[in-house]
């Protein structure tokens, strides 16, 4: 599918209100990169889709911040999962947000914390493991290379 029609698949799924959202934080994916704010593919923005439902907008685990349009952010639920298809969500970062949340929700009750036990440690380092399929910071490569491409090709030279 072309990305035209991605576009207009896209479009004609959400309501106005989401599209303009969605343009809006693409927009910022965009601006961010070009300053220079932003950190290979290991970072986020995120924008709430208006409307009763609690979902969010988050860019797709892999791309670029600079690649990023309108039609390719993808909708999340509250719990991190896809809310509407394509594209594999940037769960590692939910996760890592949501548990900075949780951490200064916690400290700020003013009593110790309880350490985590060790096999939930184990089950979310084999988590870790399965969204980055195994690769880790090799992810961010192929972004790397396009986003190279697109600023000079002699390299290949």
């Amino acid at each position: 599918m072309s990305t035209a029609q991605e576009t207009a698949t896209v479009r004609k799924q959400v309501s106005p209100e989401e599209w303009q959202t969605r343009v809006d934080l693409a927009a910022a994916y965009r601006l961010v990169a070009h300053y220079g704010w932003d950190d290979l593919i290991f970072t986020h923005l995120s924008a709430r889709v208006p409307g009763p439902e609690h979902h969010f907008l988050i860019n797709p685990y892999g791309m670029m911040f600079d690649e990023i349009t309108a039609s390719s952010l993808v909708k999340v639920n509250l719990e991190g999962k896809l809310v509407m298809p394509p594209a594999e969500a940037f769960v590692l970062m939910y996760i890592l947000e949501s548990a900075c949340r949780i951490q200064i929700l916690a400290q700020s009750g003013g009593v110790p914390l309880s350490l985590v036990p060790q096999p939930i440690v184990e089950g979310v380092a084999s988590q870790m493991d399965a969204v980055t399929v195994g690769q880790g910071a090799q992810l961010a490569w192929p972004g790397l290379l396009r986003k190279l491409d697109r600023l000079d090709l002699s390299y290949r030279e």
